[in-house]
């Protein structure tokens, strides 16, 4: 018997109009894998969790966790998923106490002592009424809330807002924890090197289409794919930026640095036309490798 992904995309799209939405968007995600959603703002991460959910109906394709249908079977996924949205609300007059045995009991999960657990390692006091709760806090409270019922199944929707760098830091240790347990995630986010540490693949998204799919080793030898050529003179480099299809990042003078997303050769062959000085590479970071993909640096 051929085991299937456990989360299974397929052609999903849900237009809102005005281009915004998603399009067309295929992929699938694999039990035990952390994946990530990345793009910069409007380019469909929020939507995509919401679908997975079940809290937004596509008006096309499909989508299903464990062969299950995620709007239609919604109610009985969110027993097993751990979500963090983007924008958590709570009651206000409610304790982070109150508010957590009021999940237990719309979940009928019994036992509270991983909730209690987290809640010591976040520096949460839980009688804490969350009306007096700073944004930070109530971050803290949202995470603990997706984290806490042990879910097979998390998907986090931007979880470092709001959130210093410590905390940052403990929250991606948990986080790597809950990866070796065997746990699948699905993160959104625009913080590249969280998802660089932790995601096993990315989806690049650009105004709701699939840029890219890409493995974490790929994002990682992307950082080495940018070179700086420098022209004998002003003139040879802009006739380079003009007439040639590769992507000039930065031009200053006679030097252009030049991003890529493949082989070197290609750009030796054609730089065989032009007079040059010398070539230096020149290492980026994951926001940089990927402006290719936001076209042009987007957002």
């Amino acid at each position: 018997m051929i085991e299937m992904s456990l989360v299974r995309v397929s052609k999903l799209s849900k237009d809102y109009g005005y281009d915004t939405g998603i399009y067309d968007l295929t992929f699938q995600i694999e039990k035990g894998e952390t994946f990530g959603l990345m793009g910069p703002q409007g380019s469909g991460k929020t939507t995509i969790i919401k679908i997975l959910m079940g809290l937004v109906r596509p008006d096309h394709g499909r989508c299903a966790i464990a062969g299950r249908d995620c709007y239609k079977k919604s109610e009985e996924l969110k027993k097993v998923i751990g979500y963090l949205p983007e924008d958590p609300k709570f009651s206000e007059e409610m304790t982070g106490l109150s508010m957590i045995k009021f999940q237990a009991e719309l979940r009928r999960k019994k036992g509270l002592e991983r909730a209690f657990l987290l809640a010591d390692r976040f520096g949460l006091n839980l009688h804490q009424k969350i009306e007096t709760m700073t944004e930070e806090t109530k971050q803290k409270l949202a995470i603990l809330c997706a984290l806490w019922y042990d879910s097979p199944v998390y998907l986090l929707d931007q979880p470092m807002r709001r959130l210093d760098q410590i905390f940052q830091n403990r929250f991606m240790e948990l986080l790597l924890e809950e990866k070796e347990r065997g746990k699948t995630i699905v993160i959104a986010s625009h913080i590249f090197e969280d998802l660089e540490r932790i995601c096993d693949r990315v989806a690049v998204l650009r105004e709701g289409r699939l840029a890219a799919l890409k493995e974490i080793e790929d994002l990682r030898y992307s950082k080495r794919k940018a070179h700086v050529v420098v022209f004998q003179t002003e003139r040879e480099a802009i006739r380079f930026s003009k007439q040639e299809e590769f992507f000039v990042s930065e031009q200053e003078g006679c030097r252009l640095t030049i991003s890529m997303d493949g082989e070197m050769k290609p750009l030796l062959e054609r730089l065989l036309e032009y007079k040059i000085d010398k070539i230096e590479p020149q290492v980026r970071d994951i926001e940089e490798a990927f402006v290719c993909y936001y076209g042009g640096g987007k957002s």
